[in-house]
């Protein structure tokens, strides 16, 4: 939490275009710390790098799909639960299929 100087706190939001965007500037912080400690070649670092900005582009769609899942999940709430396809006439093949079943029992008792 970080204080605000009205009194009030706010918890920081990452959003995954501020991770992609630090991530972007990654190889070059990347490579200049291992440099430091080891010699490492220019493709290993973009190797890394784009692993990292792949990774950080599949949390972010990950992401937007739970938001849109509890989106469909609220509107399926407030919806009171009845589905146009619930509410279903009788039409003239369900008493067809219903007077089949009666038939195929009756005939299975005789």
């Amino acid at each position: 939490m970080v204080p605000i100087p009205t009194g009030k706190t706010f918890t920081p939001v990452v959003t995954a275009a501020l991770l992609i965007r630090l991530f972007k500037s990654f190889p070059t912080l990347c490579c200049q710390r291992k440099k430091s400690s080891a010699a490492l070649d220019p493709q290993s670092c973009s190797k890394t790098h784009s692993k990292l900005v792949d990774k950080a582009h599949e949390d972010s769609v990950l992401e937007e799909a739970r938001i849109i899942e509890a989106k469909r999940k609220r509107i399926a709430e407030l919806s009171g639960g009845t589905v146009p396809s619930e509410i279903h006439r009788k039409s003239h093949w369900d008493f067809v299929l219903e007077e089949m079943a009666w038939l195929a029992n009756d005939f299975a008792q005789v």
